[in-house]
């Protein structure tokens, strides 16, 4: 039986980001964060696939975890507890030709050098390691670094080194699927244990600075990014004139609220702020009785507030 406790999660600085983009024009090195950030997304969660499409002996997967090591924190892209040990994956979306050349990773057209993912997995490991330690566990780990871009390329690759090529994965499955595993409390207990332990990860740098006035109002279309306009009988549903994407309204105000929480976790949800982080396009009289109907209205008459029932998603 395999066990998969978790997901791969959207990073708080992409939703961030993404929000951004629609509403402000983003630095260059915003941007380039951006891309960076969904292309490591987008291989986790094919990895993600593939293990839900192959991994058939008893074992936990765990994505996206970020621990305290004490003196610094650090993230583990996915781990996977098996009876015998831990299996710490550092999962990159590298695309295009690579060469490995004295312990260094270039691009092979432009030389261009790319932060060697050994490194990071031998960071990965220590601290994991430290961090079962102080817990009480002494499973073996055995790290590796998981290439799942189907168009990468490695040249001179040392076939000792700890790395696994797209072409590779299904093989590197069916070793775990061939390793006996049956997990135990203890097993359980140490993913429990980790996903206990998770921080809250501070944002980048490279996040811009914004404010609520300068950025641009209104609600996205789901599929384009777009923003929408009113459509249908009475304003019921809310069109793009760009896709013909339809959105029912109250759904579509919902999840801007949720953009807007992510943006401006400190200010407070009035029918007065999402009127106008709506764009205007939907009355006041409407934008307040969605709030009455899907959240918990708080304050009185003069302070009435909102508090939104989602957490973790827009």
């Amino acid at each position: 039986m395999t066990l998969h406790y978790n997901h791969p999660v959207r990073p708080t600085e992409l939703q961030i980001l993404e929000i951004l983009r629609n509403r402000m024009v983003l630095p260059s090195d915003s941007l380039n964060y951006y891309y960076r950030l969904e292309k490591g997304y987008e291989g986790e969660v094919q990895f993600h696939t593939l293990l839900k499409k192959y991994l058939a002996t008893d074992s936990i997967a765990l994505f996206d975890l970020s621990l305290d090591g004490g003196s610094s924190d650090f993230q583990l892209d996915c781990i996977i507890i098996q009876q015998r040990g831990v299996w710490h994956l550092e999962i990159k979306n590298f695309e295009g030709d690579h060469i490995m050349d004295d312990d260094m990773l270039y691009t092979l057209i432009t030389k261009k050098e790319i932060s060697n993912p050994l490194h990071q997995i031998d960071r990965g490991k220590r601290l994991l390691g430290e961090l079962q330690k102080k817990h009480g566990y002494k499973f073996p780990i055995e790290s590796k670094v998981v290439f799942v871009h189907p168009e990468f390329t490695l040249y001179h690759l040392n076939p000792e080194l700890p790395i696994i090529l797209p072409n590779q994965i299904r093989r590197f499955i069916y070793k775990i699927n061939n390793t006996q595993s049956k997990l135990t409390p203890a097993h359980r207990k140490l993913a429990d244990t980790l996903f206990s332990l998770q921080t809250t990860r501070t944002l980048s740098a490279r996040i811009p600075h914004f404010e609520f006035d300068a950025l641009k109002k209104g609600i996205p279309c789901l599929k384009c990014d777009k923003f929408l306009v009113l459509g249908g009988v009475h304003g019921r549903r809310l069109v793009c004139n760009h896709c013909s994407m339809e959105e029912v309204r109250e759904s579509a105000v919902l999840r801007n609220i949720e953009m807007f929480k992510m943006l401006f976790p400190e200010r407070k949800i009035t029918t007065a702020a999402i009127w106008e982080w709506s764009g205007k396009i939907i009355s006041k009289f409407k934008i307040r009785k969605i709030l009455f109907q899907f959240l918990e209205p708080v304050g009185a008459r003069t302070d009435k507030h909102f508090l939104s029932p989602f957490k973790d998603r827009y």
